[in-house]
């Protein structure tokens, strides 16, 4: 099931098809910024990724990105707001 609560958007920090890359940068910034999640998924367009997220939804695409903006440099780079997940995604998380 889709663990991205429906209507909502959402902050994509960032995104590898490697698992020990994302784990990592996960686990450094796991302490200081806790509404950090770890998301692995599957879809036809991206084939398997690992995902980190901010845990919480935003209303708007304005409140997401203002998050967005807040992250710490490194992480702010890259970050991606999205309202919507391909229909074929599979996620692998409890």
């Amino acid at each position: 099931s889709n663990p991205l609560a429906l209507g909502k958007c959402w902050v994509r920090v960032a995104r590898s098809e490697k698992l020990d890359e994302i784990y990592e940068l996960y686990k450094n910034y796991q302490l200081t910024l806790p509404s950090l999640n770890f998301l692995p998924y599957w879809n036809s367009s991206e084939g398997f990724a690992f995902a980190i997220v901010l845990k919480d939804g935003f209303s708007s695409i304005e409140d997401a990105l203002a998050a967005a903006r807040q992250l710490p440099q490194p992480l702010a780079v890259n970050a991606e707001v999205f309202a919507k997940v391909s229909d074929d995604t599979i996620f692998f998380k409890k």
